[in-house]
């Protein structure tokens, strides 16, 4: 994390007339955008949400306004490895049952 060039604080604020299951969902779409974009520009990414990345005080140190729940921080910057790992996928055969009427 010391290495990032970008930490990006994620936060929520609650909304009355919203579930906070649904609000929860659509942030973590949008860290899966900005993962997705990260990679598409030859960058690394990592969400980090552990007990000190989503403590309250330092919900207070990054500028949230009370009320704003920090779920963690994304970190941005360029992979120590200078060639992308291939990936290895499986066909989806295995992983897919189609039901039939």
């Amino acid at each position: 994390m010391w290495q990032a060039s970008v930490w990006i604080a994620i936060g929520m604020q609650a909304h009355p007339k919203r579930l906070e299951w649904e609000e929860l969902i659509a942030v973590g779409c949008a860290v899966q955008n900005m993962h997705l974009m990260a990679g598409a520009l030859g960058l690394a990414g990592k969400w980090t949400s552990g007990a000190y990345a989503t403590h309250p005080h330092v919900a207070e140190v990054v500028g949230f306004t009370p009320g704003t729940q920090l779920l963690g921080f994304f970190y941005v910057g360029h992979p120590a490895a200078h060639e992308w790992p291939r990936g290895r996928r499986r066909s989806p055969t295995g992983k897919v049952i189609w039901h039939e009427e």
